[in-house]
């Protein structure tokens, strides 16, 4: 299952300069939002160091290194903060004979752009693929067996397989003061 893979991390700085991190400097344990409600003049939005990314993955979280520039709100009054997280899931066809992987809209028919390989239905009976087969409840039959009045199932060879690319689109979202400011964290799309 996706999770989000940290980049940078919010730290909130007091007004007696005391800052608050996100993650815990020695241990890499996340701190949410929340757990510091008092009075913050400034927030940060750094880039996670090879450490502290390690002390971070230590906790089940995926944290890399990328260098990336230091964000700094200062903060008048009010100040929220929220990280809104989707998955989008992208299907793949990969062919199970020349093992190609390639797109296709999901109306189309599955052949590979290849080797023209596709999926199919086999009757063992008649010893040969059957492009239209007959579906007579939850079984496809054999048209041929079924006009000789023999009942046959078919059997379905799976030459197109199918798997899903998952891409995760993390936002940290700050509300400054009545501003809301959106640091978008995706990793970059290939």
């Amino acid at each position: 299952m996706a999770q989000p893979t940290f980049r940078r991390f919010w730290v909130k700085v007091l007004p007696d300069g005391l800052a608050v991190p996100q993650f815990e400097p020695d241990t890499g344990r996340e701190r949410l939002w929340r757990e510091y409600q008092g009075q913050v003049n400034r927030v940060l939005f750094l880039p996670i160091s090879e450490g502290l990314a390690a002390k971070i993955q230590s906790h089940r979280n995926l944290a890399i290194t990328v260098n990336l520039p230091a964000l700094e709100f200062p903060v008048q009054a009010q100040v929220d903060y929220y990280r809104h997280n989707t998955i989008r899931f992208i299907p793949h066809q990969v062919c199970g004979f020349c093992t190609a992987e390639f797109d296709l809209p999901s109306e189309s028919d599955l052949i590979c752009p290849c080797c023209l390989a596709r999926n199919a239905w086999y009757c063992d009976m008649c010893d040969s693929l059957k492009e239209e087969p007959l579906i007579v409840g939850q079984e496809a039959r054999c048209p041929d067996c079924q006009a000789a009045s023999r009942t046959r199932g078919l059997l379905r060879l799976e030459c197109i397989g199918e798997y899903f690319e998952e891409k995760h689109h993390y936002v940290h979202v700050l509300d400054v003061d009545g501003s809301r400011h959106l640091i978008i964290d995706s990793l970059p799309q290939k």
